[in-house]
């Protein structure tokens, strides 16, 4: 009997990942490592000012390695909204994934407001040094035949200072949304893994230990 697959999460430098019961661990892997290849480069590039159109920049990376994004169609909602931002990242994400992801990303995000560790190293890196500008992305992915299907949401927001935990607290006045992405990605992991994997698991090998943190899913939860 073959094993059974569960639903995981992991913090990948500024973003939360979530994983559907579809994905093997080595699919899961592998996500990890485009994403924080990508990540890596985005991040450093806009901290030095070499590029600050984070985005794009984010997704020129990830196409490199076989991510091919999709613009959804009418799905933008101006925000922030009232309530943590969490929730409004879900109202979002659940006018474009399925049921069954966001029933996911709800359980990955309420697994992350309770891990410490996974929560201070989401936050050290989606929040500038300033404190005063937040970029993170939340990544749900599930196997479809030979490629990975992931819906991608993506927030950049503006305050004079983010407290701790700012996913999960009522907003501020004064925060302001700057960039807001939906998008529906399709990976194909088996370029990926003939032509990218072993370049980019040497140049992340030494970040992989700092900038990913598991996110066990232990049960749903209401954020």
């Amino acid at each position: 009997m073959s094993q059974l697959l569960v639903a995981n999460a992991s913090v990948v430098s500024g973003s939360l990942t979530a994983f559907l019961p579809t994905m093997s661990f080595e699919d899961q892997q592998d996500v990890i490592l485009a994403n924080l290849f990508a990540q890596r480069i985005a991040r450093s590039e806009r901290a030095s000012g070499l590029n600050m159109d984070w985005l794009p920049n984010y997704k020129r990376r990830l196409q490199f390695l076989g991510w091919d994004a999709t613009p959804a169609p009418d799905t933008y909602v101006p925000g922030p909204q009232p309530g943590p931002l969490a929730e409004e990242a879900v109202g979002h994400i659940a006018q474009l994934a399925t049921q069954q992801m966001v029933i996911v990303g709800k359980q990955a995000l309420h697994s992350l407001s309770e891990n410490g560790e996974a929560l201070e190293c989401f936050e050290d890196n989606a929040l500038s040094k300033e404190k005063d500008t937040a970029i993170y992305q939340l990544l749900l992915c599930t196997r479809a035949a030979s490629y990975i299907d992931i819906v991608l949401y993506h927030q950049e927001l503006k305050a004079r200072n983010f407290a701790q935990r700012f996913l999960f607290a009522n907003p501020e006045n004064g925060v302001r949304v700057t960039a807001n992405a939906l998008e529906r990605v399709r990976f194909n992991i088996r370029l990926f893994r003939q032509e990218w994997r072993n370049k980019v698991m040497i140049s992340t090998a030494r970040q992989n230990l700092k900038d990913v943190k598991e996110v066990a899913i232990t049960r749903p939860g209401n954020l």
